[in-house]
């Protein structure tokens, strides 16, 4: 969805993303913060596309923090907890007009 209607979104957390377009197309993503959380023994997600829907978001200009926790493809306690101490961070953020 941020890759079609990037404007849609000002936060995002993304659970064991992939690059889902293999061309994705130009977006300005400028002023949208992104989490990645990634699992290190995922099986069902390759690295490789995860590694490069990052590297698109970061030159569509999304701020992007990736967090890679000790799991597989399933979601866990730390996955939910560092997306709620990141969603707390980004809602509490000055809004950057502001400052």
């Amino acid at each position: 969805m941020m890759m079609l209607r990037p404007e849609v979104f000002a936060h995002a957390v993304l659970l064991r993303p992939m690059l889902p377009l293999q061309n994705p197309p130009p977006a300005n993503l400028k002023g949208t913060d992104v989490l990645i959380l990634r699992g290190r023994r995922d099986d069902l997600i390759p690295a490789e596309s995860t590694a490069r829907l990052e590297h698109w978001l970061r030159e569509s200009g999304a701020a992007v923090t990736a967090i890679s926790v000790e799991a597989g493809h399933e979601l866990t306690a730390e996955d939910l907890q560092a997306a709620a101490d990141w969603l707390s961070a980004v809602s509490n953020r000055q809004p950057v007009e502001a400052l």
